[in-house]
């Protein structure tokens, strides 16, 4: 149950009263303050589109400020005032929100694609997902109102699992050697912050899910990072089977790193079924040697990863961030971009032929995927027989009538 309240905390987290010493700053002031000092401010689950069980706060200051930043961070984590006006104001402009969100495709996908392969009981992001927010906020709403020192108690609990010392971590990124005393700030009186466990849900298959834009993801581990992702540079090359053949307007394909899944895109597509198809016909022609992959291709593929890892490390703040989820959230050097870039060049096409015959293939086989579509009413019917005959065990959902009308 508490992992739901957290997507009540995250929208009051600057909007809420602070008791600092022996006086109350109102949350007015909060905002005044906040919005005065800071260059900007963040709350929000994930850390640099990765790891969304992460809660990711953040604030950018100049330098002049940055004692009193890591001051305003304690007091925003640990001495907020859970009014219950000011809750209630939140709860109702979460839920005026809820209909401009179910009018969204990739909310939309994301929320059901969640639900199918992650337990909401241990997953955070899942639990404050469109589709649980969608029953959970009218019961929050009405709570408050009936007993409202219940919630106040709900979301007093969340704030203890976040300040818990032994799942915070702390990142400074900018001109730290000329700060004075860049530490002392942190060892007064700074609490620290937990994160909830989580994992995905036994290996799901055949199942697929009528509501949003179309994705596949077997859950597996990606043991063989470097020619994995050379075939991911490759796939790109190949989208004029689709985009080109006029079945799709966008494709993509990448990896989700958390839970080791490898996550494919059709947007805009006339015939999602069909550019579906054509997709593993690729694949599986690459693999079987009836669609090229020659050397040619493998260095277009090099040069496009290292663009992309290049755009990770274009300033200060993105290598150091950069830095700190290659170290602290996945546990391996921090250098270890620049050492995937080197290893390019010895990749060779029988590996990467070798990594889409394990990771990618899967990917269009109902028996080791799942698979989320978002369309309009009068083709859902079509699209449902077109994948029943594909393999898949479809499940048709509407969202309530009424977020599906206007404010």
């Amino acid at each position: 149950m508490s992992h739901s309240y957290l997507a009540l905390y995250l929208e009051s987290f600057f909007a809420l009263p602070i008791r600092r010493e022996e006086r109350i700053l109102q949350y007015e002031q909060v905002v005044e303050e906040l919005t005065d000092f800071a260059v900007s401010y963040d709350i929000g689950l994930s850390l640099d589109n990765n790891f969304e069980e992460i809660v990711h706060v953040s604030l950018v200051v100049e330098k002049s400020d940055y004692a009193r930043a890591v001051g305003w961070l304690r007091d925003l984590l640990a001495r907020s005032i859970f009014e219950q006006d000011r809750i209630e104001v939140i709860i109702r402009k979460l839920i005026q929100k809820l209909p401009g969100c179910c009018r969204e495709p990739m909310d939309v996908l994301a929320t059901v694609l969640s639900s199918l392969i992650r337990d909401k009981a241990k997953s955070t992001s899942e639990a404050t997902g469109l589709w649980n927010r969608i029953s959970f906020l009218p019961n929050v709403g009405t709570e408050v109102e009936r007993d409202p020192n219940s919630v106040i108690d709900r979301l007093s609990l969340v704030r203890d699992l976040l300040i818990d010392p032994r799942g915070m971590r702390l990142s400074v990124a900018g001109d730290i050697l000329n700060l004075a005393k860049p530490r002392t700030a942190w060892t007064t009186e700074f609490l620290s912050s937990t994160v909830s466990s989580f994992e995905a849900r036994s290996q799901p298959a055949s199942q697929l899910i009528v509501f949003s834009v179309r994705e596949a993801v077997p859950l597996r581990p990606l043991p063989d990072p470097t020619d994995t992702m050379t075939a991911l540079g490759i796939s790109p090359s190949r989208k004029k089977g689709i985009r080109g053949a006029g079945l799709a307007y966008h494709t993509s394909i990448n990896v989700d790193e958390e839970y080791g899944s490898l996550v494919f895109r059709v947007a805009r597509s006339p015939n999602c079924v069909k550019a579906v198809l054509a997709a593993g016909s690729i694949v599986q022609g690459l693999v079987d040697g009836s669609v090229v992959l020659d050397v040619n291709t493998l260095d277009g593929a090099r040069s496009s990863l290292a663009y992309k890892y290049a755009k990770k490390e274009r300033n200060v703040s993105a290598a150091a961030m950069t830095v700190m989820v290659n170290e602290v959230l996945k546990g391996i050097p921090a250098k270890a971009n620049a050492d995937f870039l080197a290893s390019l060049a010895h990749v060779t096409v029988h590996q990467v032929k070798a990594a889409l015959l394990k990771h990618f293939l899967p990917l269009f086989d109902p028996n080791s995927s799942v698979m989320a579509v978002t369309c309009g009413t009068g083709l859902v019917q079509r699209i449902k027989k077109d994948l029943e005959d594909s393999g898949y065990h479809v499940e048709i959902r509407q969202m309530p009538k009424a977020l599906e009308e206007d404010d």
